[in-house]
């Protein structure tokens, strides 16, 4: 009865040293954008969201634009920990094209992560021109810390807008040591 006791306790210990290390270790990864960090689980990111909906469905860099976490814009690793996040401008009614629209989303947002003090760590070509843009990797940013990378890529949606394909601006913020593992691993991939 007492070892059968002790064991309990043992394992009662491992389980709460292992959850709270889980949790410590989830909070304090990188920032990735206002309440997410690098390793956090789905549970936690879900939470997040839900509880600040508000917040990440109207994030304002600049230029008059407004961007909202993409629908299924969280990625994880192999863990099911989290390690970015994908943005995508809100589309209002103007009387811009979509080609345009796309265009000036991403310069927008280029132009204020610019004065956020990142710096070009990779710049293809065409990485704000939709109709051009052909490359695996569009513009990416990294902090002055190298906690962080910001990556800018049209993509073209699967719906017509005013009778044209449509476009899609993204700027997505993704940890930095995953995302250079991803970068080093995808090198066949660059536009050399």
């Amino acid at each position: 009865m007492i070892s059968s006791l002790k064991k309990t306790v043992y394992q009662l210990i491992i389980f709460l040293i292992f959850h709270s290390t889980h949790f410590v270790s989830a909070q304090s990864g990188n920032l990735i954008f206002e309440g997410f960090y690098e390793g956090m689980t789905k549970e936690q990111v879900l939470t997040e969201y839900e509880n600040n909906y508000l917040k990440y469905s109207n994030v304002f860099f600049t230029g008059g634009i407004d961007w909202e976490i993409a629908l299924n814009g969280f990625s994880y690793n192999e863990y099911n920990l989290l390690y970015g996040i994908d943005l995508i401008p809100i589309t209002k009614r103007n009387n811009e094209s979509s080609y345009d629209f796309t265009k000036n989303c991403l310069n927008a947002a280029k132009d204020f992560i610019n004065s956020q003090g990142f710096q070009i760590f990779y710049k293809p070509d065409h990485w704000n021109d939709p109709s051009k843009f052909n490359s695996f990797w569009g513009l990416i940013m990294i902090n002055k810390e190298k906690s962080l990378a910001a990556h800018f890529f049209p993509s073209k949606l699967n719906v017509l807008i005013k009778g044209q394909p449509g476009d899609q601006a993204h700027l997505r913020f993704i940890s930095y040591e995953p995302f250079i593992n991803e970068f080093e691993n995808l090198k066949l991939y660059y536009d050399y």
